[in-house]
């Protein structure tokens, strides 16, 4: 409409004049032509996203799951089951006094073996222990074991058969070749026939926490136990031991191990990082139609800008930095966000339910993009996106040096976005014949 309004008044302005010197010029087809630098501040978005938003975001897809546990705590959780069977097919044992028992047994062992990788520490730059501590990374261990008879209605449970894990190890396997093995605090305990065939839960290991380790990079944790069975010799009068555990209905047993490892998000961290590449481009209406038209019309420089006003209720600082790359991956842009930009960390205050800090009132941060035609045209052409995003802990409200905060899965960022653009605009109309009119 203003531009309306400019266009009539030039026009109006020329006719007037034209009426005061010389009616003559009215005969003539007359050309508006001109140039104009307004100014449009157009509101783009308003968007809110939560802790609980992005955890929804994230493929949780086999081994890797994210949850808030029971004090709203976000938290992650590696985890692997291992599903084995063992039916005394390759029996070879001979009888020895066991420690654990009062009576000669035969001893059959199957040995069971698996890792839980945690690429997540592995991907982080910078860990040291000055750079990341956190208040927990809970490992656990168990197994289900559960035997099965041919008829479980006629089978009796006086043969002595006990079952018990042996030999059991669990290991931290680090990027230093660091691999400290997890001391196991008790014997597991020996399970009798008849829990055996109704199926016993085994715990192994129980959150044990490994977060001193951190710094040098978990990659995974390795584990093995011997699952032992022990048969008393008296019972077996001939034959092997696998011939009689058949004759009496006993067919197999089956293990579920299962490792864990827990990571709730309560930390102090200065500047760790994560960088990588993500395929991206700019729908294809908008690059062949809107683009262009802006080619055609406006003349963008420095002095249009894009406003990103984020108001940050999460205790954590991200330092974000930007890049545009072709089809073959080489920069056309590499400083998107005119610089490495930081949105601060919400103000904190002491939580009264746990050790920890957690945000009490956001932070505001402005982060201005200019807009110019260089870079429409680098978006028209972009297919990856680089990014680098660094976290540091808020320490706003707390004169501790080294605060350790809990993420909520309430905790979000509330974003602003708006549109100043400040262009050079050039318009010339076809010659307008009045006489015409």
């Amino acid at each position: 409409m203003r531009l309306k309004i400019i266009l009539f008044t030039i026009i109006a302005g020329a006719l007037m004049s034209a009426c005061t010197k010389d009616f003559d010029l009215l005969k003539h087809p007359i050309v508006v032509e001109g140039d104009m630098d307004p100014v449009w501040a157009i509101p783009a978005a308003k968007w809110s996203v939560s802790v609980n938003d992005l955890m929804s975001w994230i493929d949780t897809i086999g081994l890797f799951s994210i949850y808030t546990n029971e004090d709203d705590i976000l938290s992650m959780r590696y985890q692997d089951t291992l599903h084995s069977v063992y039916n005394y097919d390759d029996v070879k044992a001979l009888p020895a006094k066991s420690e654990k028992e009062e009576y000669d047994s035969m001893y059959l062992s199957y040995k069971i073996s698996g890792r839980l990788d945690m690429p997540l520490f592995s991907s982080l730059d910078g860990l040291s222990d000055n750079n990341l501590q956190l208040k927990g990374l809970y490992v656990s261990a168990s197994a289900f074991v559960k035997g099965f008879v041919n008829d479980t209605a006629r089978f009796n449970y006086n043969h002595g058969i006990r079952m018990f894990l042996d030999s059991v190890y669990v290991t931290v396997v680090c990027a230093d070749d660091f691999s400290p093995v997890i001391p196991l605090a008790d014997e597991a305990p020996s399970i009798l026939e008849r829990e055996l065939i109704a199926g016993k839960e085994i715990d192994i290991l129980n959150q044990f926490d490994i977060s001193p380790i951190t710094n040098r990079k978990p990659k995974y944790i390795r584990y093995s136990m011997n699952l032992v069975t022990a048969v008393p010799t008296s019972r077996i009068l001939e034959g092997s031991v696998e011939n009689y555990l058949k004759s009496i209905g006993f067919d197999s047993i089956v293990a579920d191990t299962r490792c864990i490892a827990d990571f709730p998000l309560q930390i102090h961290c200065n500047d760790i990082s994560h960088g990588d590449t993500l395929d991206w481009q700019l729908p294809a209406d908008i690059s062949d139609s809107v683009l262009n038209q802006v080619d055609r019309y406006l003349t963008l420089d420095s002095t249009s800008y894009l406003v990103i006003e984020a108001r940050n209720h999460i205790p954590l600082s991200f330092n974000l930095n930007l890049s545009l790359m072709d089809s073959n991956m080489a920069p056309l842009a590499d400083n998107l966000l005119n610089g490495e930009q930081v949105i601060q960390g919400a103000k904190l205050r002491l939580s009264e339910i746990m050790d920890s800090y957690v945000a009490d009132d956001y932070s505001r941060t402005c982060i201005s993009i200019p807009i110019d035609s260089e870079l429409l045209h680098d978006l028209k052409n972009t297919r990856f996106l680089g990014y680098r995003i660094g976290l540091s802990t808020s320490t706003a409200g707390t004169t501790e040096e080294m605060p350790t905060v809990a993420v909520l899965g309430k905790d979000k960022i509330d974003f602003r976005i708006r549109v100043v653009l400040a262009p050079h605009v050039h318009f010339s109309t076809e010659p307008i014949d009045i006489t015409n009119f």
